[in-house]
């Protein structure tokens, strides 16, 4: 009976301690459970922050920002809406309401976010990024180039905008272009996984299978796209006749990803060049059963009299 007191008493004490926080210790809350991983958390301590203030704007803003990163991106459109209908001037806001309308497709709502956000401020280099972005998407490269180059003017060291200009470049065929503007973004960032593969790709297609090499390793060191870069060499390796080379990185590359039916494909056709049928075999069926359909003919001709 003592030990049933006590526990009414303990919830009774905690319920008061809840109850009696304000809004801005339960927004504070919320932000230290989002900085530690506990995202349902930190939403649920938003919301606590809203039913104490329904203004809060930065409880919506906050809630808005997990609740993209978890995936509900409507109800996230609802908070930044939130927001902005609270402060018309918030330009994080539309910022990220801006990105949050691409994820969904909805590009021209996102340009007019990304647009208000430029109004409000200048010279916001992520409104202008994002912006290019969605341009990209909307296959209006041109526009896009612009955007990303108006990022870069207002900050010259946003690495990011050079790699989305160089992709953007790269699209249009104008890869020397393209490739100064992963330089740049890998000068700025040396650990740019992202850059490097782009780099690599657009060496790869100007010939320069050395320098697409040198890239392609330098991706691997920073434990990024393992599995892409290591299939990139192998079809490197592949080309200039490193045949057991190659199968070393396409079975490095499924090592990282046992679904990558190409590589299963093309580690096929390289062991089929070394004469290793049963090899070869195992390989095509794996990529066939991963749905890689031109897998089947090379079982129909080689495999089925295994």
């Amino acid at each position: 009976m003592r030990i049933y007191c006590l526990c009414l008493l303990f919830l009774t004490i905690a319920s008061a301690f809840v109850s009696g926080q304000t809004a801005e210790e339960f927004h504070e809350r919320g932000n230290i459970k989002f900085d530690h991983g506990y995202l349902y958390g930190a939403i649920d301590d938003y919301t606590k922050a809203i039913e104490k203030d329904s203004s809060y704007i930065m409880a919506y803003y906050n809630r808005g920002f997990v609740k993209s990163h978890l995936g509900y991106y409507e109800e996230s459109i609802e908070d930044f809406t939130r927001a902005i209908e609270l402060d018309p001037f918030y330009v994080r806001a539309y910022n990220n309401r801006g990105v949050v309308w691409t994820i969904l497709g909805e590009y021209e709502s996102a340009i007019e976010d990304y647009s208000r956000a430029i109004e409000l401020h200048p010279y916001n280099a992520e409104a202008y990024h994002n912006r290019g972005r969605t341009k990209k998407q909307m296959d209006k490269l041109d526009k896009a180039v612009e955007d990303f180059s108006k990022a870069i003017e207002n900050n010259p060291e946003y690495a990011r905008a050079f790699n989305s200009r160089g992709l953007t470049r790269h699209r249009q065929g104008d890869i020397g272009d393209a490739i100064d503007d992963f330089s740049k973004a890998i000068e700025i960032d040396s650990a740019y996984a992202e850059a490097f593969y782009n780099r690599a790709m657009a060496k790869t297609d100007l010939g320069d299978n050395q320098g697409a090499v040198e890239d392609f390793k330098n991706v691997i060191e920073t434990g990024s796209k393992l599995s892409e870069s290591y299939y990139k060499l192998g079809n490197i390796r592949f080309e200039k006749g490193n045949v057991q080379s190659a199968i070393d990185d396409y079975s490095k590359a499924i090592e990282h990803n046992s679904d990558f039916a190409e590589a299963y494909y093309n580690r096929g056709v390289a062991n089929f060049n070394l004469g290793n049928i049963e090899g070869a075999c195992s390989d095509f069926r794996e990529a066939a059963d991963l749905g890689f359909n031109p897998a089947e003919e090379f079982i129909k001709k080689l495999c089925d009299s295994q």
